[in-house]
């Protein structure tokens, strides 16, 4: 699995993968939007989430640690989106990718999305509409490869944290490492956040990068509620322009059910073997 994470973190916080195959958009939702309140009082600005001063974030770190300690081992709802529109110089099409993961437990989620780059046999493969299940019964994949055919796969039950896969901590890392920025307090569903936003950010890449912008919305705690980036990439007459947002909702009250796909398939059956394919 780990493989796997560090292949998919590549293709969207990278922008590495050249296509999609079977784009299937989830339902869009619609955050509470925050509701803006006067600037911060020195006690506010006193409890700043871990990493963050008024001059935004810091240490990204530090900010990074306290978002996965806020979130523990609460049930969740996670969801994100990249998109990738225009000219790109090193050669690759326009980009749409999501991911949906659903956590009731460190044992029991969901995930999906559209394109999905894994390992197998020492190559590497590109997968549509990729979906993941699992509970104590076992591990439960259904995906389509190139050719569209779909394909089934299961394992036995692991509790080596596959749902986690680390992208919100990596997008963390990497998009709100900026040199400066600006802190305002809001709230949300009656709970203060920090609108933290940043305009100049310190990772690296092989074209200069244009109008970048990122904010993110953050409790006291440092717990990460969303986060938006847009920005362009390239030289003038052959500038991308890259979006990406994450957000979380149902935090402590997710629950997940086993896919009518898994039951028709398996019915309640338990994963016995290290692992077993199949096929439409």
């Amino acid at each position: 699995m780990d493989r796997m994470a560090v292949a998919l973190l590549a293709c969207v916080v990278l922008a590495g993968c050249s296509g999609v195959t079977g784009v299937d958009r989830p339902d869009e939702t619609v955050t509470p939007a925050p509701v803006a309140t006067p600037p911060p009082t020195p006690a506010e600005m006193e409890t700043l989430p871990p990493g963050v001063t008024g001059n935004g974030v810091e240490n990204a770190d530090a900010l990074v640690a306290a978002h996965r300690a806020a979130l523990g081992n609460q049930s969740h709802t996670w969801r994100d989106r990249y998109v990738r529109n225009g000219s790109n110089p090193d050669g690759g099409d326009d980009l749409d990718v999501y991911h949906r993961l659903r956590v009731e437990n460190g044992t029991t989620y969901r995930y999906a999305t559209n394109h999905r780059t894994i390992w197998r046999d020492g190559r590497q493969r590109h997968l549509g509409n990729y979906t993941e299940y699992a509970d104590p019964s076992g591990e439960y994949l259904r995906y389509e490869r190139l050719d569209s055919e779909t394909q089934f796969r299961r394992s036995r039950p692991t509790t080596n944290g596959s749902a986690d896969k680390g992208r919100a901590a990596s997008a963390i890392g990497r998009f709100l490492d900026v040199q400066s920025g600006s802190v305002a307090v809001t709230r949300v569903d009656g709970e203060r956040y920090y609108r933290v936003r940043g305009e100049t950010p310190t990772f690296v890449v092989a074209q200069p990068i244009h109008n970048y912008t990122a904010t993110a919305l953050i409790r006291p705690d440092g717990f990460v509620r969303s986060l938006a980036v847009s920005y362009q990439l390239g030289r003038p007459g052959q500038l991308q322009s890259i979006r990406y947002r994450f957000e979380y909702d149902g935090v402590g009250t997710t629950t997940v059910d086993r896919p009518s796909w898994v039951s028709a398939r398996w019915g309640d059956s338990t994963a016995t073997t290290t692992s077993d394919d199949d096929q439409a």
